[in-house]
């Protein structure tokens, strides 16, 4: 992937999901539920940009299930060669010789 709009679209994809396994806040914070859905937002923007830059077909309304969206364009975005996250970056281990 060397086009610049789409590194810079993957970046913010592995930025956001980063966000998103961050700890969350505790249940008795006020603000609890506003960082936990704007961190899900911004993901779900990036995903959105990243699915355009890539030629991957969705829209809004399929977010009426952000997870099952979520899931169906990260699996696309992979099956495209996209690295959402380090670990998608780890070459694959040498077959062991016998």
């Amino acid at each position: 992937m060397v086009d610049p709009g789409k590194r810079s679209a993957l970046d913010a994809v592995r930025r956001c999901r980063g966000d998103l396994a961050e700890d969350m806040p505790l249940g008795t914070d006020p603000d609890a539920v506003s960082v936990v859905l704007a961190r899900e937002i911004a993901y779900d923007i990036a995903l959105l940009q990243l699915a355009a830059a890539m030629g991957v077909e969705t829209d809004l309304e399929r977010f009426e299930q952000p997870r099952q969206e979520r899931a169906r364009l990260e699996r696309e975005l992979r099956e495209l060669g996209a690295p959402l996250s380090a670990s998608d970056d780890a070459p694959e281990p040498a077959p062991r010789r016998r």
